[in-house]
């Protein structure tokens, strides 16, 4: 036992108390180096504070991230939509020069069937 604890046991004895309950008693007590003082509430309310600022810093840069992947995330989709429209167009005009390939083919081979019918006819 520490003093203190030992002083708290004695005073229990001198006052009649079993040996069982003067040592419950005694170890019931906190130690005074176990308590926690105003100043170490002070300086761990400090290091809360000093948490607190860097959290909130954090939250900042994250709030500048989420902004930066927002304008990457519009200028991602303006260029799939380009690419989209730009495509689009591109299809479009193959489709026309694909038509024209087909009815000049078709043209041809009624001509050449025509001229064929002529020739053998």
């Amino acid at each position: 036992m520490s003093a203190i604890v030992k002083e708290v046991y004695d005073a229990f004895r001198s006052a009649g108390v079993s040996d069982a309950l003067a040592t419950a008693a005694a170890r019931a007590i906190p130690l005074t180096g176990e308590l926690a003082t105003k100043g170490d509430i002070g300086l761990l309310r400090a290091d809360i504070d000093g948490i607190r600022a860097e959290i909130d810093g954090i939250r900042t840069e994250i709030d500048g991230i989420r902004t930066e992947i927002d304008g990457f995330r519009t200028e991602v989709d303006a260029k799939i939509n380009g690419v989209r429209a730009e495509f689009k167009g591109d299809m479009k005009e193959l489709e026309l020069r694909m038509t024209i390939k087909f009815y000049t083919a078709v043209g041809l081979a009624v001509a050449g069937i025509k001229a064929l019918d002529f020739l053998i006819g």
